[in-house]
């Protein structure tokens, strides 16, 4: 009763910590019988596209056994290569086949849940030596289901052949009366189609199985919501996480400061290492913001974007150094700039004027008032915390 218990309190759908730790065990969602589809399909499409190749050589490897005549196998040395190139023969009839078996055996676990291997699950657990808990889940609702699965399919692969077999009873017969390449290839061409028709009625079985596992396996994977509650205050004290965490609201920062560039009034550089862009909204309240500021790759990614959206730069290395470390983004940049600020967004202004031939070129300012000391980074000494 407490198992049961314990299973109906898991309503809550798995984390994504808790589905990487499940694959970290080696617990995926798998299909056997997908597998088992695969491979069967792929075996048949060989035999199918390569069955006159195969039966030349298996009747090669046939007639060479045939063939072997009591001297040779006298002689030892001559015998042993005798057999040796048999065995040759015969298995490169079967290369092709097999080669493919074991190529989708490696693949076909990638179609569902993908390539998993686990060093933790080859370490020896003695949990599976305990014979109560073997007993237990050889009884359990998953073997019970298994073992029903495995007589549906065991049923509908031998109806399927036997269907087939009855109604190629007289082709059969008749194959014993043909040369022996055209046998094989006769009875390798009945195979194939046998085969096609246990991978048609397979395609049900696999229908079934493949959304059975994934449910099957979301519902394992399902946790109590004292579980989340746990997994979440061990998430916050995990610095790999906090890292992560962190690392995305920094993109997630940027990529915001950088939509903002192209609304900006002016992008103001050192002219290499800092780009500092302005917004002034020209309604008479407040001062110019800081909407987006970096050093070095940041600062040419927003000069970029201002070439780009047609946003004046201008070049001031204390002004630009002096924002970069005293503002931070939307916030407004202080009064003590506010005058070398303005005499860059009246020069900008009287320029736009000047293009529409308003006025006369403008005079580009120089010797910006900028305090001294603002174009240095600040000394900022960490409170003592007692």
């Amino acid at each position: 009763m407490s198992d049961e218990s314990g299973f109906d309190d898991k309503t809550e759908q798995a984390t994504p910590r808790r589905l990487e730790k499940a694959r970290e065990e080696g617990q995926i969602a798998r299909s056997r019988e997908l597998t088992t589809f695969l491979m069967l399909l792929a075996g048949t499409l060989v035999i199918w596209f390569s069955g006159s190749w195969i039966a030349q050589k298996l009747a090669e490897a046939i007639r060479l056994g045939m063939s072997f005549s009591r001297e040779r196998a006298l002689d030892p040395k001559v015998a042993g290569e005798y057999f040796l190139m048999i065995g040759t023969t015969g298995l490169m009839a079967l290369a092709p086949v097999l080669a493919c078996l074991a190529a989708v055996a490696i693949l076909a676990p990638a179609a569902l849940g993908g390539w998993l291997f686990t060093p933790k699950n080859l370490m020896p657990k003695f949990s599976r030596l305990n014979p109560g808990a073997g007993i237990k889940r050889m009884f359990s609702a998953n073997a019970l289901t298994e073992l029903v699965k495995a007589f549906a399919k065991a049923g509908l692969v031998g109806l399927v052949a036997t269907l087939y077999v009855r109604s190629n009873l007289e082709h059969l017969s008749g194959i014993s009366q043909l040369p022996l390449e055209e046998a094989i290839a006769q009875g390798l061409a009945m195979v194939g189609k046998a085969c096609l028709c246990i991978v048609a009625s397979l395609i049900v079985v696999v229908m079934i199985d493949v959304p059975y596992q994934l449910i099957s396996f979301g519902n394992k994977m399902k946790m109590t919501k004292q579980e989340v509650k746990d997994e979440f205050k061990e998430q916050e004290g995990d610095p790999r996480l906090k890292g992560k965490r962190r690392a995305i609201q920094a993109q997630m920062s940027r990529s915001r400061m950088m939509s903002a560039v192209p609304k900006a009034n002016i992008v103001i550089t050192n002219p290499t290492h800092f780009s500092v862009a302005l917004l002034y909204e020209d309604n008479g309240v407040g001062a110019p913001t800081v909407v987006a500021k970096g050093v070095d790759e940041v600062a040419m990614k927003i000069r970029e974007l201002a070439r780009e959206h047609d946003v004046p730069i201008m070049e001031s290395p204390e002004l630009a150094r002096a924002l970069y470390w005293n503002v931070e983004i939307d916030d407004e940049i202080p009064a003590t700039l506010y005058s070398a600020v303005a005499e860059l967004l009246a020069y900008i202004y009287k320029l736009k004027l000047f293009m529409r031939g308003e006025v006369e070129f403008p005079v580009m300012p120089t010797n910006l008032p900028v305090p001294a000391g603002m174009d240095q980074k600040p000394n900022r000494k960490r409170p003592n915390r007692r």
